[in-house]
């Protein structure tokens, strides 16, 4: 696509050559040739820009992606590792209070009885002090 500019430039151009000789002129022809050139080099290397800028929008948006994904999966393993130590400790308390009748009366009895009682069994431990002297006999036996 030559403008009206490009023509009247060329139109000179032949006039020039036809009276001043091919070798006056070449150079300006050269000029002529290395500006178009140029600008079709120009025009490509725009086209190039325009997709590459694409392109390199996409990758950053896919870079975004990635790394909001990321987040997202850190966040989701630290909610479930939270998760899982809630459990774990809601556990732990549930398991260290024993409220079996047998651990109520074994707590519940002074020290010294307790140190004897786990001797003899839980099932001694129940009795009053004049059973569990009995339950003591029979064991011996």
């Amino acid at each position: 696509s030559t403008t009206f500019n490009e023509e009247l430039e060329k139109s000179l151009l032949m006039k020039l050559k036809q009276k001043c000789g091919a070798s006056f002129t070449s150079r300006l022809e050269g000029m002529i040739a290395d500006r178009t050139t140029s600008a079709s080099i120009n025009e490509h290397f725009h086209d190039f820009l325009r997709e590459e800028r694409l392109s390199l929008i996409h990758a950053q948006q896919r870079r975004v992606k990635r790394r909001e994904k990321k987040k997202r999966k850190k966040k989701r393993q630290q909610l479930l590792a939270a998760a899982g130590r809630r459990k774990q400790q809601h556990d732990e308390n549930n398991n260290n209070s024993d409220d079996t009748p047998a651990a109520v009366a074994v707590a519940d009895l002074g020290a010294d009885e307790a140190a004897d009682t786990t001797d003899r069994g839980a099932a001694g431990a129940i009795q009053e002090d004049g059973a569990a002297a009995a339950v003591t006999d029979v064991d011996e036996d």
